[in-house]
């Protein structure tokens, strides 16, 4: 007995196997995934959810070789957010001459516990936690101000979070004196 075998036929066996391997496929695909666990995460935190995007703008400090004498230097700012309470920051600063530095921290806000958990660095990894002293709507904008001791100086941060503007001020505090101007970014949205 000999079996024949048309082309047609061959092709409709073709098809129907690879149509069956398909859904096979698909079949397994299903099976094998497991449900979306972030669509269950909560919402970003409201105060601080409007500082996602691409900012450009400006650094101004008091250059510690030369006190009293003012650097600025042209800054972009990419803000994203790695949970609903922390915000991820990356620092473009413009030296000049095509020389760019970068600076990548976390700030991790708890505002039950009035703190700020604020990593800087890289490679070289520093964490600092910061009291949140007022956390206000001023002129309609966003305005938390937070304090830090760092190597025996209280540092003052002053943030201003408005829907295209954002600044940061920050000051050397001391009971004995006026607070001294360290540095501040002032950005808007591009």
């Amino acid at each position: 007995m000999a079996i024949i075998i048309t082309t047609a036929r061959l092709e409709n066996a073709v098809k129907s196997t690879s149509l069956l391997c398909r859904l096979i496929g698909l079949l397994l695909c299903a099976l094998n995934t497991t449900p979306a666990m972030a669509l269950y995460d909560p919402p970003p935190l409201l105060e601080i959810a409007p500082a996602r995007g691409c900012w450009a703008g400006t650094l101004t400090y008091d250059d510690y070789s030369q006190p009293g004498h003012l650097v600025t230097l042209s800054t972009r700012l990419f803000v994203a957010m790695s949970s609903p309470t922390t915000l991820t920051l990356q620092y473009d600063f413009d030296e000049g001459k095509r020389k760019h530095v970068y600076s990548y921290e976390s700030m991790d806000f708890d505002l039950a516990k009035s703190e700020i958990t604020w990593t800087s660095g890289a490679t070289k990894r520093e964490t600092t936690v910061s009291r949140i002293m007022s956390n206000d709507i001023v002129s309609g904008t966003r305005r938390i101000v937070f304090e830090r001791k760092d190597k025996g100086v209280m540092d003052r941060y002053t943030l201003d979070l408005g829907a295209t503007t954002m600044s940061m001020l920050k000051e050397e505090v001391s009971s004995s004196s006026a607070p001294h101007f360290r540095n501040r970014y002032e950005f808007k949205r591009e």
